[in-house]
């Protein structure tokens, strides 16, 4: 699938057609972000530690959703979350934190709001 679509990207011209980053995926600015958020202390612990795991999670999360959401969520990010005292405010903001259904890995500590129940809502 990847390789179709980078063939895609490489038989189409630049000006006509979309950046194949956002094609494929996210950019490395968001990656990056990602990667900033899940080290810091408050969001990391939501992942026991595991600020891998967590960066792939957010990464997923941003991946989802339309590049208007994902520039919302970076603009957040740029101007409000850029130390770890802050970084809590841009994880519980969606799309990157729970929004509904089943806790994520069965911790509700996840969710955008704290449920009584097992789910997020």
């Amino acid at each position: 699938m990847i390789v179709r679509r980078l063939l895609a990207c490489a038989l189409v011209s630049s000006a006509a057609a979309p950046s194949c980053v956002s094609t494929l995926g996210l950019d490395e600015e968001h990656r990056s972000a990602a990667k900033q958020l899940c080290v810091c202390g408050e969001v990391n612990s939501l992942y026991g530690g595991d600020s891998a795991r967590c960066a792939e999670d957010v990464e997923r999360s941003l991946e989802r959703v339309t590049e208007p959401t994902r520039a919302a969520w970076m603009k957040q990010f740029t101007s409000t979350c850029t130390t770890c005292a802050k970084s809590a405010d841009c994880y519980f903001t969606p799309p990157t934190c729970g929004l509904t259904g089943p806790c994520p890995d069965n911790n509700c500590a996840r969710c955008c709001t704290q449920p009584a129940t097992g789910e997020c809502t």
